[in-house]
């Protein structure tokens, strides 16, 4: 498993999803989606077919027509999701031979929105599949998006936003 050296600091939410679990309360759902609209990142395994170049400043940049793909996992009645994860103990629980062959990377709520919008097999996401499976359908997603923008507008780069923009150029 390739990762990448920096550490996300997801406990808010974390303890928010253990609570809500126990004592569901509209007002800590609240608090739950404005965190995962507005400042959570997950942890995702990926699989490119071009390795992605290092900047200066330490992240790195994808290659024009690099083709990316995430490993879903999929419910009872064959519904597709997009595992997100708050930690890096939690993605670990995953023990899949094609999962520990993947890079690893750090994603928000916009990258996983570009995703859905260019899957429609996937319905969404799971937080912490294997501990708390927090489902977010990609209409929930789409909404907790719009509110933010109204709220606090303001752009994430995505990870797709670069290839899909030079995709488009090259047509």
């Amino acid at each position: 498993m390739n990762t990448n050296e920096r550490s996300l600091d997801n406990r808010r939410l974390v303890v928010l999803l253990d609570t809500l679990r126990e004592h569901p309360d509209d007002t800590l759902y609240e608090e739950l989606f404005t965190l995962i609209a507005e400042s959570s990142y997950f942890y995702v395994a990926a699989h490119f077919d071009k390795q992605p170049v290092r900047q200066k400043d330490g992240s790195y940049l994808l290659q024009n027509d690099t083709h990316m793909t995430f490993p879903r996992l999929y419910d009872d009645n064959g519904v597709y999701y997009y595992p997100a994860f708050t930690s890096l103990d939690e993605l670990e629980k995953w023990q899949d031979e094609e999962v520990k062959n993947a890079s690893i990377l750090t994603l928000c709520i916009d990258d996983f929105l570009d995703m859905l919008h260019h899957d429609e097999g996937t319905s969404g996401v799971v937080i912490n599949p294997y501990t708390q499976s927090f489902l977010l359908f990609k209409g929930m997603m789409e909404h907790l998006y719009e509110v933010r923008e109204k709220a606090h507008p303001f752009h994430r780069h995505t990870i797709l936003e670069h290839l899909y923009k030079n995709n488009k150029d090259a047509s």
